[in-house]
């Protein structure tokens, strides 16, 4: 398997001081407030899961024990949302900043709704040495159903690892199983949602690497 069956770097422009001020804002807004939350649970998860995430503070990954962190996504503001419209693509299914924090690592998962491939440009790392992780289920194939958690994820194995550096664009493909490894802070991205069709479009204007996978 290569880089490209996972992600790729994008060389889309640095966003405007503003933009990031007000990515930080609504992360730290978000956190203190609980206010204008995209995401919380799924739906999908089952009363077993819901236990699991609940109930326990840590979880394994690759041998490694990890105490969970909080993931969450937060609507930011319209000014956000204009400035990727003109400097990136007008065509998106979802913006706003994305932290984890308060703990180590989140549950890998697949991404579900408009998040079939994703857009990340990182604000803050969350520590020198943060990972992103992708893993297979054995017995299963690489790309899987979309909106999968695995509170308890000690069985999968990892096939790819990378440290993603602060002020870099990456996209990823979002059926893939994945998670983020290693946070010391909060690790803040401002994250785009990108359907297949409007994927495919940016790939093809700017010659993205990520495969498409249809």
């Amino acid at each position: 398997m290569n880089d490209s069956d996972f992600f790729c770097y994008c060389d889309f422009p640095t966003p405007s001081q503003d933009v990031i001020d007000k990515v930080m804002w609504s992360a730290h807004d978000g956190i203190t407030n609980s206010r204008n939350p995209q995401f919380i649970t799924r739906s999908s998860i089952t009363p077993d899961q819901l236990k699991a995430f609940t109930s326990s503070e840590n979880l394994t990954l690759n041998n490694t024990v990890y105490k969970r962190a909080y993931y969450r996504r937060y609507h930011t503001s319209p000014l956000v949302a204009n400035w990727v419209s003109k400097n990136i693509t007008p065509n998106f299914g979802q913006v706003g900043s994305q932290v984890i924090y308060h703990g180590q690592t989140f549950s890998p998962h697949t991404d579900g709704g408009p998040r079939e491939y994703i857009l990340n440009y990182i604000v803050e790392t969350g520590g020198e040495n943060v990972e992103t992780q992708w893993f297979e289920e054995p017995g299963y194939p690489l790309v899987r159903e979309p909106s999968m958690q695995y509170p308890d994820p000690s069985h999968l194995k990892a096939v790819k690892k990378v440290v993603f550096p602060k002020g870099s664009w990456t996209m990823l493909y979002g059926r893939i199983i994945h998670a983020v490894a290693g946070v010391e802070g909060q690790r803040v991205q401002l994250s785009i949602a990108l359907s297949k069709e409007e994927f495919k479009r940016l790939k093809e204007e700017h010659n993205l690497d990520l495969k498409y996978y249809g």
